[in-house]
């Protein structure tokens, strides 16, 4: 935290916006780190203050947003856990159909109705999960 960023915020919050302040202290050339700590002082903002996170974790406040890494950094944790989600998913279903796959080899010369009952499920699921989605989405 820089006493010095801390004066001229407080000399000029009744003067300038939050946002405007922020980016005078970046073109003075103060880290991301000093500038953040100098707003939560002057603007009581504080984490020890009321027990709230400021890290990348706290999804209950707005972020403010220092520089484009860290936007950056949030575009691509929205990008991939969602795909992560997805790939699971899939990896999981891909294993249910190898499954579905051996019991109709195993069960075809056995007992034939629950191996067709086994490829009419193939057929008609993914019919009737669209039919789902479309439905109560």
């Amino acid at each position: 935290m820089s006493k010095k960023a801390i004066e001229y915020l407080k000399l000029n919050k009744n003067k300038y916006s939050e946002t405007a302040l922020v980016e005078a202290l970046k073109k003075a050339g103060y880290s991301s780190h000093d500038i953040l700590d100098s707003i939560n002082e002057v603007f009581g903002k504080s984490s020890e203050s009321d027990g709230r996170r400021t890290d990348f974790w706290n999804f209950r406040d707005k972020k403010k947003y220092l520089n484009g890494l860290e936007k950056t950094a949030d575009f691509f944790f929205g990008l991939g856990v969602p795909t992560a989600i997805y790939v699971f998913f899939l990896f999981f279903f891909f294993f249910i159909f190898i499954l579905q796959i051996v019991g109709i080899i195993y069960f075809w010369k056995r007992r034939r109705h629950i191996a067709i009952g086994i490829l009419v499920s193939i057929v008609t699921g993914p019919v009737v999960a669209l039919f789902g989605m479309l439905f109560f989405y």
